[in-house]
């Protein structure tokens, strides 16, 4: 109690020690309680700037792939235009050469003596080109200053053409242009760029006619004409060639002779009778027992008669009204991943978000960022959306039947690597997007083996996929039968592979529907009949997830048919189409085994 003093001076120094201990205590609290004030600042402060290092880390993040990916997109340019720039500098080389030898080769006409070229060259002989030249080059020289010693002289040639042809300057620029007979004759065989144009030739024209030397020209050539005993007669050239004096006979001025060459429209004679109408061949589409193998493929080409004007025997013909065009059908699977995931969302936004939320995943992480590190994140979505239908839907990952690589061994990484990224994008699957347990590992499977053939294509050297236009049945064959398998083509658009699956099966073209049909048909055993067939293929769509059976009856015998599609408008993965038909090959084959009773006949093994 305050106040109370103890007799005992053991008790009081112990209540001083007390006493010293509380107050040292006291000061203690105080000071940790504004340690503790002062750390919850800073915690307060570190939070906010964590917060503010993680976002501009996210953005770091981005840009890093962004400039990842214009990285790839500039290399990919740079190594074309590399390979542009020696194809270019090869053929200019190559076009160099060719130029220095054609103005190095001898002058010497290239093409095909006729009328014209044999006139011309016989007044090139004829007229007095330097008498001529040395009347006009005073004048001349007053109009323009003279750079090239040959400009009077070609002019001169072109105005002598124009005069000879009776040309307008217009027709005579085409004509210098189209004739090389004309061009060799001004003197401007190989370099057709300098050729005069109309308004110079009208100007030289001009020239002429104000100089009063045209008149002069034309009787200097005549004058030379009629002593080597030819003649030209009113500007126009006789049979288009040089005559004697003696055997010209001149054309009256009323029925003007037609030029050296005319471009004269052909002639159509019209039938005196009337063509009979004609009929188009048809295909008739398939009846009662023939089997209907691609039904959505069938169309029906109907009998068309061509119109004709006027009456045969007094009738007439009424044309018919143009067809419709059948609208392709698309052909449409029985299971479909996207449909899968259009229970969790809009499937091609979803795919986006997942494998771009994966690839962040991978790459994030040391250990596996080497799987996807050259792989181009616009390209691994683009070829989800683009060659979904090429993943046969798969049956359900489990332990016993795990999530394996597809890609070649050459692309494969370690077994314990591609694990880890299995789960990684499994578990994305359930804790990100609310995907089932049971079913999330097979949805990762579909996923990646589409990222393993982006991955590969980018390190391919051949083409590996090919272009819809190019798409054929002699090309699809080839690369069937250089993997091994036994094949042959049925027609332009279809090929039957008939050994080297479990199942033997025909790849389709579909042009109207831009699709590839794997179609398969299977014969029944003599003893089954319709309704036994019927029964089992009511079994197999319930026990077949994946595919369609049909029952069809051909030559009185039943047959069971099934088909899968995968559109080729992006293009064909030629490797994916080799995995889909073996995929459904093998799921056909597995099917079959549950017939115990061997209705079907079975392939042979």
């Amino acid at each position: 109690m305050p106040g109370v003093t103890h007799s005992d001076p053991l008790v009081t120094i112990t209540i001083e020690k007390y006493k010293d201990k509380l107050n040292a205590y006291s000061d203690e609290l105080v000071t940790l309680n504004i340690s503790k004030q002062e750390s919850h600042r800073k915690i307060d402060f570190l939070r906010r700037n964590l917060k503010t290092i993680e976002f501009e880390l996210q953005n770091l993040s981005d840009k890093k792939n962004e400039l990842l990916k214009e990285l790839n997109s500039v290399k990919v340019t740079a190594s074309l235009l590399d390979a542009r720039v020696k194809d270019l500098t090869q053929a200019i080389d190559d076009l160099n050469h060719s130029i220095h030898q054609l103005e190095n080769q001898p002058r010497i006409p290239s093409f095909q003596s006729t009328r014209r070229n044999s006139f011309l060259r016989s007044m090139d002989q004829t007229v007095p080109w330097v008498e001529l030249i040395a009347l006009i080059e005073p004048h001349y020289a007053k109009l323009k200053d003279i750079e090239d010693e040959q400009e009077i002289q070609r002019m001169l040639r072109v105005y002598l053409i124009q005069h000879w042809f009776k040309l307008t300057p217009k027709a005579l620029e085409e004509n210098l242009h189209d004739s090389l007979s004309m061009r060799d004759f001004v003197g401007t065989l190989r370099d057709s760029q300098s050729l005069p144009d109309r308004l110079s030739i009208e100007s030289f024209i001009h020239f002429l006619n104000v100089n009063e030397l045209d008149k002069v020209i034309l009787t200097k050539v005549q004058e030379k004409l009629i002593l080597k005993g030819l003649t030209v007669s009113n500007g126009k050239i006789i049979d288009a060639s040089l005559s004697k004096l003696s055997d010209v006979k001149l054309v009256p001025s009323d029925q003007p002779r037609s030029p050296d060459i005319s471009l004269s429209p052909i002639k159509v004679t019209k039938p005196t009778e009337l063509t009979r109408p004609t009929t188009s061949s048809s295909l008739t589409p398939l009846v009662n027992n023939s089997p209907n193998l691609s039904p959505n493929l069938a169309t029906t080409v109907n009998t068309v008669t061509t119109p004709v004007s006027g009456s045969v025997s007094g009738s007439s013909t009424t044309p018919l009204p143009p067809a419709k065009p059948l609208a392709p059908k698309i052909i449409k699977n029985k299971l479909s991943f996207f449909d899968y995931l259009s229970t969790y969302g809009e499937p091609k936004k979803l795919i986006t978000d997942i494998v771009t939320e994966f690839h962040a995943l991978v790459v994030e992480k040391k250990e596996t960022r080497h799987y996807l590190f050259n792989a181009n994140i616009d390209n691994l979505i683009a070829d989800q959306n683009n060659f979904v239908s090429y993943i046969f839907p798969k049956e359900r990952i489990s332990q016993s039947n795990p999530i394996a690589q597809t890609a070649p061994p050459t692309m494969r990484i370690a077994i314990s690597t591609f694990d880890e990224i299995a789960n990684m994008l499994t578990y994305l699957l359930v804790d990100h997007y609310k995907v089932e347990r049971k079913t999330a590992p097979t949805a990762a499977a579909h996923i990646l083996e589409l990222i393993e053939e982006t991955r590969c294509q980018i390190e391919d050297t051949n083409q590996t996929v090919w272009k819809p236009i190019e798409l054929k049945a002699s090309l699809i064959e080839r690369f069937f039968s250089m993997k091994g398998f036994i094949c042959r083509s049925t027609s332009a658009s279809e090929i039957s592979i008939l050994g080297g699956l479990e199942f033997p099966l025909s790849v389709l073209i579909d042009a109207s529907a831009r699709c590839i049909v794997l179609k398969a048909v299977c014969k029944a055993n003599d003893w089954a009949n319709l309704d036994d067939i019927t029964s089992l293929k009511d079994t197999l769509n319930e026990k077949v997830s994946s595919l369609n059976f049909d029952v069809n009856v051909i030559d009185e015998k039943p047959i069971l048919t099934t088909q899968y599609c995968v559109p080729y408008s992006r293009g064909v993965p030629n490797r994916l189409l080799l995995k889909v038909c073996q995929s459904f090959a093998g799921a056909i084959a597995k099917g079959l085994e549950i017939d115990e009773t061997n209705l079907m006949v079975k392939p042979s093994t």
